[in-house]
């Protein structure tokens, strides 16, 4: 059931519902992220998305398949849609200097990641 539902989703992604996908994603990977934990994200180079476990990671690839997310997946894409659910971490990444450059680096790596079925987890985390 689960491979049918995923076969589904990849058939949307491919068939033009790749933006709305991914931005759910990206979305639901962002869950829980405060204004605070960014900002100290940004000011010691680290990263928001240490919690995401390796079967989410497995699972966003499975939805993902093949559809190449480097087309969709960039600053501006992702400004964009923070701008409509999530305009308090557009203020921070905007407003705190290095904040476009961290989050293209945090790109980079999500990238890597939504590339890759390889079963090992973000290294990224933030110092509390």
């Amino acid at each position: 059931m689960l491979n049918k539902v995923t076969q589904q989703i990849k058939g949307i992604v491919i068939g033009g519902w790749g933006n709305d996908i991914v931005s759910g994603m990206i979305g639901n990977m962002l869950n829980g992220v405060t204004p605070d934990t960014l900002y100290a994200a940004i000011k010691t180079g680290g990263a928001v998305l240490s919690n995401i476990n390796d079967d989410s990671w497995n699972n966003y690839n499975n939805i993902l398949g093949s559809f190449n997310i480097a087309n969709i997946l960039n600053t501006e894409f992702i400004l964009a849609i923070l701008s409509k659910n999530r305009s308090d971490l557009v203020c921070i990444i905007i407003n705190t200097p290095g904040g476009i450059d961290w989050l293209n680096k945090q790109l980079v790596d999500i990238k890597s990641r939504l590339s890759s079925n390889q079963p090992t987890g973000p290294t990224w985390e933030v110092s509390k």
